[in-house]
């Protein structure tokens, strides 16, 4: 999963990688109706693991996946102001005269 940064330094990447490994129904939820480019919403775990490689402890962080769901993209109605509706319906405050007591 690539995951954009807000602010990007100078000759730095523009994005992170994440690793995330999903099994059974959300596994194959994920390979149905999802290809790369997709925003994608994840719930799961995050687990360290660590290993040897050429003599050197190596550690690495993935995403366990336990949920998987559509993300919605912003549309361009979602920027505009919102719109307010007639006033005429909205409740007056009450008058004492008004009061039954």
């Amino acid at each position: 999963m690539a995951i954009n940064r807000r602010f990007a330094k100078e000759g730095q990447p523009t994005a992170d990688f994440i690793t995330c490994t999903a099994f059974a129904k959300t596994a194959d939820f994920i390979q149905k109706f999802f290809t790369k480019g997709m925003g994608i919403e994840i719930v799961g775990e995050i687990r360290v693991d660590t290993y040897e490689k050429d003599g050197a402890k190596v550690w690495s962080t993935k995403v366990i996946c336990n949920t998987a769901d559509f993300k919605e993209k912003k549309s361009s109605q979602d920027s505009q102001p919102v719109q307010t509706k007639n006033v005429a319906n909205v409740a007056q405050p009450l008058d004492e005269d008004d009061l039954p007591f």
